[in-house]
């Protein structure tokens, strides 16, 4: 899939080892290995079928936005933009779901 970041943050984190904008080490190596995984996955469907990534939409006035666990409490927060291409997945942020 066709993966973007929207923030440079996010980028340098998936792209840079030693860069760690205050997450910690789990957090991070679960935040490379779902990028990981989206960018070698086909299309959308292999997303949803992995059941333990929980992607699911958001509700009320964040709808516009799906998330991604990462673990426990650590959400993986995304939009989606339809493409001529297909979709491409906008990586928007780390969140604390709690």
């Amino acid at each position: 899939m066709d993966v973007e970041f929207a923030d440079d943050d996010l980028r340098r984190l998936y792209s840079d080892s030693e860069y760690q904008a205050g997450y910690s080490t789990e957090i991070i190596r679960a935040f490379r290995r779902k990028v990981q995984f989206l960018v070698a996955a086909p299309d959308e469907r292999s997303i949803r079928n992995w059941r333990s990534l929980n992607y699911e939409r958001l509700k009320g006035r964040r709808k516009h936005e799906w998330s991604i666990r990462l673990n426990g409490p650590w959400r993986l927060i995304l939009q989606r933009r339809e493409t001529d291409a297909g979709v491409t997945l906008v990586l928007t942020g780390i969140e604390q779901y709690h």
